[in-house]
């Protein structure tokens, strides 16, 4: 052996040693993994097919692990949320569906795992839903849509699709009351705008402690005052003392949650004093129960 091996621990050599003695390098090789130094820094480990192989098997079996892992707990996630998740492989193939997808599709876990699409849930086939799903397959591309149930004739469905280490993600929730909501503002809208333009139909929103909140122009000509005078003004304000305590137990009763009512009252006019008038109260129901009341009636010109 030369000075260099002499020099280093037994189970390391020299690159110019390895190059002088290949074949008793391999055999000790066979035995324990021998390191290979250059310049007194190891670079490289010399070692047997056997017990790479060996190597190779471990390595291979704790990805495995770490993988089924990591599965395991995104499914274990997906289970949790209030979206329904399907995940779809490239023949559109059902490989993992939650819990909420699962009541969507009044469909057991079993039922739909590892079953094509089009037998598991024949209804769906041709809908905006599998349409998005096969656009994510083919394309790669992600998507999002609101789109009309296909499990609710008057729902709507928030789709997205989108592709995740081969295999497409499907998530959709119902969001039915949420395009209700925005069609009655909607609504809502149209009638203020349209009676703004009628010019004769007083409008007040009243709070749950009955004061004014808002009120439209008709209404604030009518009573003689600007709007930013009238609000925070008790609306029982604006009646006669002689017609009051009937004005407020109408008022009352729709601020407690009562149904809409017509009364027959009288309204204070800083022109032409009090003012007989016919006003409809209902309540304004809002998340968390009657959050005030709407005022509406047609002004005397």
């Amino acid at each position: 052996m030369g000075r260099a091996m002499q020099e280093l621990p037994p189970d390391t050599v020299t690159a110019a040693e390895l190059v002088r003695s290949f074949s008793r390098c391999r055999e000790e090789a066979r035995e324990r993994p021998l390191y290979i130094s250059n310049h007194g820094r190891k670079t490289h480990v010399l070692i047997g097919i056997e017990l790479f192989d060996a190597l190779q098997t471990v390595a291979g079996t704790e990805r495995s692990v770490a993988t089924s892992a990591d599965e395991n707990l995104v499914h274990l996630f997906a289970d949790w949320i209030d979206d329904a998740v399907i995940l779809f492989d490239d023949t559109l193939t059902i490989r993992f569906a939650n819990h909420f997808a699962c009541t969507v599709c009044r469909r057991s876990v079993l039922d739909m795992v590892d079953q094509p699409f089009a037998s598991v849930l024949p209804e769906l086939a041709g809908t905006l839903l599998e349409l998005h799903v096969r656009r994510t397959i083919k394309g790669g591309q992600p998507n999002t849509a609101e789109i009309p149930s296909p499990f609710n004739p008057d729902g709507w469905l928030r789709v997205q699709t989108f592709p995740l280490q081969g295999f497409t993600v499907l998530i959709f929730r119902d969001i039915s009351e949420e395009v209700s909501r925005y069609r009655l503002a909607d609504m809502k809208k149209a009638l203020i705008d349209t009676m703004a333009v009628h010019g004769s139909i007083g409008y007040a929103r009243i709070s749950s402690k009955g004061e004014i909140d808002w009120a439209n122009p008709p209404l604030c000509n009518f009573l003689g005052l600007p709007e930013e005078r009238l609000r925070a003004v008790a609306l029982s304000g604006l009646v006669p003392r002689q017609a009051r305590a009937a004005f407020d137990h109408e008022l009352d009763k729709v601020l407690r949650g009562g149904n809409a009512c017509v009364v027959n009252t009288e309204l204070l006019n800083n022109e032409a004093g009090s003012v007989a008038v016919t006003v409809a109260i209902g309540p304004l129901n809002g998340a968390y129960g009657v959050e005030g009341a709407i005022l509406l009636m047609i002004c005397p010109g």
